[in-house]
């Protein structure tokens, strides 16, 4: 790590790691909607074109979010303060409840990544029995 803050200026290595802690949303927000586009379409060559298409989008949205948080100073400082009240909420003890509240949010939501991920694998094996 010492290497590469040698090599990258500490401003642009927070925006760099900002970019990569939205792509988290975006990246389950592309997913879905490949989702459903996938289960829509049956011919072969469109799903391959719709997933090639949520990839390019899936790396677009990083490049755009790293170039908008580094040319934008609101857009970074919007970004810090929104993730301030956990960060302050993490350190004191009051906050216990909602950080369980939290972790009950982020559970249903990895259930729920694993439920969407089970159907999909279970409607690509049917159709590859087909």
């Amino acid at each position: 790590m010492t290497g590469l803050t040698s090599l990258f200026a500490p401003d642009t290595l927070r925006t760099l790691g900002w970019s990569l802690l939205h792509f988290v949303w975006q990246g389950f927000a592309l997913a879905a909607v490949a989702s459903v586009a996938l289960t829509l379409f049956r011919r072969a060559s469109t799903r391959y074109i719709v997933g090639v298409l949520t990839l390019f989008a899936m790396v677009t949205s990083v490049a755009c979010t790293f170039v908008v948080l580094l040319n934008s100073q609101a857009a970074m400082q919007a970004t810090e303060s929104a993730a301030t009240p956990f960060i302050v909420c993490a350190n004191r003890p009051a906050c216990a409840r909602r950080r369980s509240r939290r972790q009950i949010a982020v559970r249903s939501s990895a259930s729920l990544a694993r439920r969407i991920l089970a159907r999909r694998c279970a409607l690509l094996h049917a159709a590859h029995r087909r």
